[in-house]
């Protein structure tokens, strides 16, 4: 069987499930990529496995061009696209596909909320051209389903970082004990992070309970300069990293931290923050979240407080800060990524599909 992958891009964080994929015994996968190096602030890699096809930017639109070729001269049982319609050249991929009698896929966050009737039907219109449509989680699935969308064509895949890397560093973080007590931020600084809520956070423990708290933020962006310049107008203790890559250093600091804080969506960060063991305290508006949010179970993995207000997450931080950590919560945190979030899983979930598909 042999299946070819279309992505805009590379990026680094599905360097793992890529290479779990082309190593697949029984289906021969071929991955192509976008030319784009930088997408958003999002680090992009390459790989000499790994086809490059031009890709172009239009504002919010893409052309990938150099895949139609390929499509006519080789025999593919199924293509799996990123599943984004602004990416133009996929709506004419899907439907030669089928011309050629090839299974459509699309890999995608599926339906995160409810969105207008426009938005629906150009979204939906693109989604129709898939057999199956291969989603991060059941929530995507349900909000499907109750658009008219048959439950056999939305397969839950979830999604995964390179568990295996992980892995490896947590014997050196068993051996490390720190007695610094702070929060960590992970991500780009932009409005979409909403970090300047959790300063804002920070100044009302300072200023009504006289309660100081250390945030450690880790990734650069153009929220930057207006976050310092607020911490240091308010005398806050924030320490700004700059981006960081090297796992063994995030790894330590998101393994020492009392809790990782997301203000405003939770998405790869919970699966990064729960394999350590660590939990994530974000919103309780899932309609505004990430799929990987989900992952946030119970009270061992979470900290939830009402999307936007102050004096909600005020309290979370309060709890968490002062709150000790139990060998459980390390455990839980641990066994809800080991159980569905990594490559492994994910390989297994996409070439399962694959294979129910290509039998119809």
């Amino acid at each position: 069987m042999k299946v070819a992958i279309l992505y805009s891009h590379f990026p680094h964080y599905r360097e793992a499930v890529f290479k779990s994929l082309l190593s697949h015994k029984e289906i021969e996968f071929q991955i192509f990529t976008g030319s784009i190096s930088d997408l958003n602030g999002i680090k992009c890699i390459s790989d000499h496995q790994i086809s490059v096809l031009k890709t172009k930017k239009f504002g919010n639109f893409y052309i990938q061009s150099g895949f139609l070729r390929i499509l006519c001269n080789e025999k593919y049982d199924a293509i799996i696209l990123l599943g984004d319609w602004k990416i133009l050249s996929y709506w004419f991929y899907a439907i030669a596909a089928k011309i050629f009698s090839v299974k459509v896929l699309f890999w995608t966050h599926g339906w995160l909320r409810r969105r207008s009737f426009i938005h629906r039907f150009i979204t939906n219109s693109f989604y129709s051209l898939a057999d199956v449509l291969l989603v991060y989680g059941s929530r995507a699935r349900n909000i499907g389903m109750s658009q008219g969308f048959d439950g056999n064509r939305i397969a839950v895949i979830y999604n995964s970082l390179d568990t295996e890397k992980q892995i490896a560093q947590i014997p050196y973080l068993k051996k490390t004990t720190s007695s610094e007590k702070f929060f960590l931020s992970l991500g780009r600084l932009t409005p979409e992070l909403d970090l300047m809520l959790m300063l804002q956070a920070m100044k009302n423990l300072k200023d009504n309970y006289n309660q100081i708290i250390t945030l450690k933020v880790v990734g650069d962006g153009p929220c930057r300069d207006e976050l310092e310049a607020y911490a240091k107008k308010n005398s806050l203790k924030v320490n700004f990293l700059g981006a960081i890559y090297d796992e063994s250093k995030l790894a330590m600091l998101i393994y020492s931290a009392k809790a990782v804080i997301a203000p405003g969506k939770a998405g790869l960060i919970v699966m990064h923050s729960l394999i350590y063991g660590t939990p994530v305290i974000t919103h309780n508006n899932f309609d505004q979240q990430m799929p990987e949010a989900e992952a946030l179970v119970d009270e061992f993995s979470n900290g939830f407080f009402r999307q936007g207000n102050i004096s909600s997450l005020v309290e979370t931080l309060k709890f968490w800060w002062v709150k000790d950590y139990e060998p459980l919560i390390r455990l839980k945190g641990f066994d809800i990524i080991m159980n569905k979030y990594t490559p492994t899983s994910q390989v297994r979930y996409i070439s399962r599909v694959i294979s129910e598909v290509c039998k119809k």
